[in-house]
Parts: C-alpha cells; structure tokens; sequence
C-alpha cells in the first residue's frame, strides 16, 4: 500500500486506485490530510477493485470476471447453489441433475452490452450476477412445481428423455423464440434458460413458463 498524489485529478479530496500491483491512496493537490476516513470507504475501494487489471497468472477464466462480480459469486451464489441444485433435482426425480451458472458467456455478453452508447442494461448489472442467475434457478424451480413436475412421473420420464444430458443453463441471447423477456428451451439435451441482455433481470419467474411444449 502507498500514499500518492492524484495528479488525475480523479477525486475532490481522496480516494484510492490500483497501480502496479498496489493499492494507493491518493490525495487531491492541497488537499493532503482532508476527509480522510473516504479514502478507503466501501464504494472507493470497490471501484478501484473493479478496475484493477488481471493479475497475471492464476485461473484466466475466472480473471476475467470483475472483482464485483467474483464477489457477488461468492457471497450470494455459492453458499445456495447446492441447495437449489437439490431442490431442483428432488423435483424432477434426477438426483445427478446438473445446473451450470455459465457466469464467464454471460459476463462477456453483458459486458458488450454495457458499453454500448444506449444500453438498457442497469449500471451496477455485474455486482448481481451470482444474485440474478440464482434467481433463474429459484424461478425454474417454482415452475417446475407450478407445472406439478414434482407430482407427474409422465412429466418427469419426458423430461429425462428431452434433456438427456442432464443439464440445464443459463445463457444470454440475442432473440427469444416465445416471450418476450426470458423463456427456456431444449438443445441437443440440454436445457437452456435464457434472455436477451437488455432484460437481464426481468420476469425472472417466468423463465421456465410453457417448459412442457418445449419437450
């Protein structure tokens, strides 16, 4: 850690950044010693986080994720992912069910879509992405009840059969075939929900409605 002038002029009278490897404090001209409790508050020091170069070695795939996002993994997806990974499976009577969250695809997605010049997308759409994709998953599975998948072993044989890998997945895509904010479908064995990234987020409930016609 070091202390350094804000010659950016980046700040009105301090903030921190991360520069070679290094967090910095930095300070506005004349401004050294002022408001310094903000320095190094919550939302400075996520931002200068956030837009930290990758480190460069480690896992690149996970790298490439922002430290908001990684966060939001970690402590909203993570600790609840095996729990409605059960849920689901119970459900559907598929103990080995897979659910893959595919955060790098939809990371890059919205990443493109952010920095168009009028993006729909919300500002701080990276820090939900754990929060949302769990969502999707808690939205299928109050589908699957809904649809009394939980309750027909018709309903199950036919699902086992249309997604015989055992699979299902979140994806971003550029047009939905049957609603208008997210829908599912059915691909070479796999389940996919999914959404165009200009409704990340939206309806998420819904995203499993009419899952019987797509077996």
């Amino acid at each position: 850690m070091t202390i350094d002038l804000d010659d950016a002029k980046r700040f009105s009278y301090c903030g921190a950044d991360i520069h070679d490897g290094k967090l910095r404090i930095l300070f506005a001209p004349g401004y050294l010693g002022t408001n310094i409790d903000d320095a190094l508050e919550r939302p400075v020091l996520l931002k200068a986080l956030n837009a930290a170069p990758p480190a460069p070695e480690g896992d690149s795939a996970a790298l490439a994720l922002s430290f908001a996002a990684r966060l939001n993994i970690r402590d909203e997806y993570e600790p609840e992912a095996e729990r409605i990974r059960s849920q689901i499976a119970q459900i559907l009577a598929k103990p080995d069910i897979k659910l893959n969250p595919n955060f790098d695809d939809t990371f890059a997605r919205l990443t493109e879509d952010s920095r168009a010049k009028e993006t729909e997308l919300r500002s701080d759409w990276d820090s939900v992405l754990g929060s949302f994709t769990k969502l999707y998953w808690e939205g299928l599975a109050n589908q699957l009840k809904y649809q009394k998948f939980d309750e027909d072993d018709l309903l199950q044989e036919g699902f086992h059969e249309a997604v015989d890998k055992g699979e299902i997945t979140f994806r971003i895509v550029d047009k939905l075939k049957y609603s208008s904010y997210c829908e599912c479908e059915v691909e070479e064995g796999i389940l996919y929900l999914q959404c165009p990234s200009k409704y990340w987020g939206t309806n998420i409930d819904s995203v499993a409605q009419g899952l019987i016609d797509r077996l």
